[in-house]
């Protein structure tokens, strides 16, 4: 612990001062939860979304699937976090539902898409938020 006061802008420079006050790094695991923390915010909402379905071209009412809303998940390292879609069997379909395709079984195009970034966009204040606690809760963790 340090009683060093530290002024960071962004998460580039977080890590470099982390780095300086912490060179032994107990506090990359920390980071890389806060980014899987608000990465499950998003992949939780599009999970939703995914399972509401959507009216497709030949006009019945379908969901993705359990394959595919299954495959729905976040992932994160130090430097930031994301939230993938489609693995396995589901991985050659999970465009087409998520983004809309031309084959019937397939709800029609629609921008921005049916999961994805529908989710970020109706969550972003929530993903900052919850990102925003963690990174303050490490850093009173490590008094800083």
């Amino acid at each position: 612990m340090s009683a060093w006061k530290v002024k960071t802008t962004g998460l580039k420079e977080l890590r470099r001062d982390l780095k300086r006050l912490e060179p032994e790094g107990e506090w990359k695991p920390e980071m890389r939860a806060a980014g899987l923390a608000s990465a499950q915010v998003v992949a939780d909402e599009a999970r939703r979304r995914l399972s509401q379905g959507a009216t497709t071209k030949s006009g019945k009412h379908a969901t993705g699937g359990s394959v595919l809303i299954g495959s729905v998940r976040a992932q994160a390292s130090q430097r930031g976090a994301s939230v993938a879609l489609g693995q396995g069997p589901s991985r050659a379909y999970a465009a087409q539902w998520n983004f809309g395709g031309r084959a019937r079984q397939f709800p029609g195009p629609k921008a921005p898409d049916y999961g994805l970034y529908t989710a970020l966009s109706t969550k972003g204040e929530e993903v900052a938020r919850v990102y925003r606690d963690q990174i303050d809760g490490l850093l009173k963790r490590h008094g800083l």
